[in-house]
């Protein structure tokens, strides 16, 4: 340190200064873009929740900056060891304080009229009928995938590191995050797999997971797969970890019916490996089985089955049973290790579809009827399915079309009338399938947007009442 002609004291000093001056500049800073956001619109409370919850927990930083500059201007010597300490201490409030910034992005991103679609009202309404007792915040994130985590449970770990005693006492039992990929905002259709990461949550709250694989011998059965596997070995973790994900899917088929199915092959082509296991996720070609399976049990086939007479039952019962017949013909592709995987697990997944529907309140249990083929109808004629008159009330009194209801009829109707068989053509043009997919999703995000009016004209009506 004697090059710089300094005394230890005042370099040291000096930097660990610098550093505060930083860390209390950055915490200011984040207030102040707190401050800029509140006057924006949005869509619901979640985001004025978080910026509540992001400034409180600021406010805590600060305030632990200022306490440790106090003590730092106390200290007579500031030698090499002294700023050693502090400037770690210091450092883990600016980590603590980046890791705050990072959910800035999630407000910006939940501002009305800027990226959300209707659906992102829908899922939120749903995710907190389904567990009470929440917060729920969806909007779209810069990944290609859809995700879920819980808020709290993350920004509690940050309050429990710096503080004695927890701050968020008082606040819900989740802030649910739902993220679904912002280059595909607008394709209503592929939101359906939002199902699947509603199954994440619903399946942790009612402990579907746990109880479904109690009295499963997990640790000898990872011990046999491991035992044939000559790759990286296979961990308990890991077949836990499989296991939620084929229940997710089960929870999305419970709540939104084929239409998770479908979008799980037109989005997860993309992104899945179609036949090896890629952890956590297990090939597409098995998810899809699972899939199958799960309908079957649910009821589906039968229902298309007894209304065969109907071109629409005719097409969807068909389609079930050509896909059935092509992840047979792929089994022999598929890795062995993910085809040892889901034999052990077929108990403990049809254990959990019944877990699924005993927990999981019925009426939030998707059951076609043949209103679906009159919402296909109304989508012909180009109108939103948003409404259906329920005979057992007034004529002028309708209800709402269910989401899953919505997004099946999008579904039938794109794979009755708009399968495009054409090759694509260079340069890259919007074709005129292009333009009917997107004249479809406008129908169907606007007939989700009336649906959800309708419902909350209705509660208003019976609060009033």
């Amino acid at each position: 340190m004697e090059e710089f002609g300094l005394s230890n004291k005042t370099v040291w000093s000096d930097c660990l200064q610098s550093l505060l001056n930083q860390a209390i500049q950055r915490s200011l800073r984040l207030e102040e873009k707190i401050r800029e956001l509140h006057s924006a619109r949005y869509a619901s409370e979640a985001p004025s929740f978080l910026m509540k919850l992001l400034s409180d927990l600021n406010g805590e930083l600060l305030n632990g900056l200022k306490s440790i500059c106090e003590t730092t201007s106390s200290i007579e010597k500031v030698d090499e060891i002294t700023y050693t300490t502090q400037s770690k201490e210091i450092r883990s409030y600016c980590q603590a304080l980046a890791d705050l910034y990072s959910y800035i992005s999630l407000v910006e991103s939940s501002q009305a009229g800027k990226n959300l679609t209707s659906i992102s009202v829908s899922i939120a309404r749903l995710s907190n009928e389904l567990v009470p007792n929440n917060v729920t915040l969806v909007c779209p994130v810069y990944s290609c995938n859809y995700c879920y985590f819980d808020i709290l449970l993350w920004l509690k770990k940050v309050v429990e590191r710096f503080f004695s005693e927890t701050k968020l006492s008082g606040y819900p039992k989740y802030f649910a995050f739902f993220g679904f990929p912002h280059v595909i905002r607008d394709d209503i259709l592929c939101h359906s797999l939002l199902g699947h990461e509603l199954g994440h949550f619903v399946g942790t709250e009612h402990n579907i997971f746990q109880d479904a694989l109690k009295d499963v011998p997990l640790s000898s059965l990872t011990a046999n797969l491991t035992a044939s596997l000559t790759a990286i070995p296979l961990t308990l973790l890991d077949l836990q970890k499989i296991f939620e994900e084929y229940v997710c899917d089960i929870v999305s088929v419970y709540l939104f019916g084929l239409a998770p199915l479908f979008t799980l092959i037109e989005f997860g082509t993309s992104v899945i490996n179609l036949t090896d296991l890629a952890l956590p996720h297990p090939p597409l070609s098995l998810r899809v089985s699972n899939i199958l399976t799960t309908l079957e049990h649910y009821g589906y086939k039968d229902f298309f089955s007894k209304n065969g007479e109907n071109a629409i039952a005719n097409t969807m019962l068909s389609t079930l049973q050509n896909l059935g017949v092509l992840v047979s013909e792929t089994q022999e592709m598929i890795e062995p290790l993910a085809m040892d995987i889901l034999h052990c697990l077929e108990i403990p997944l049809k254990k959990a579809r019944e877990l699924i529907e005993s927990r999981i309140d019925k009426r939030f249990q998707l059951k076609l009827d043949k209103h679906i083929f009159e919402c296909v109808k109304l989508i012909e004629e180009g109108v939103p399915p948003s409404s259906i008159l329920n005979s057992k009330l007034d004529s002028d009194q309708c209800q709402p079309t269910e989401l899953g209801f919505i997004l099946n009829a999008g579904w039938f109707y794109r794979i009755m009338y708009l399968q495009n068989t054409k090759p694509i053509s260079l340069p890259l043009q919007e074709c005129e399938h292009a333009k009917q997919l997107k004249d479809l999703c406008r129908l169907i995000d606007k007939a989700v947007e009336q649906s959800e009016t309708i419902y909350w004209y209705n509660k208003r009506g019976e609060e009033v009442s």
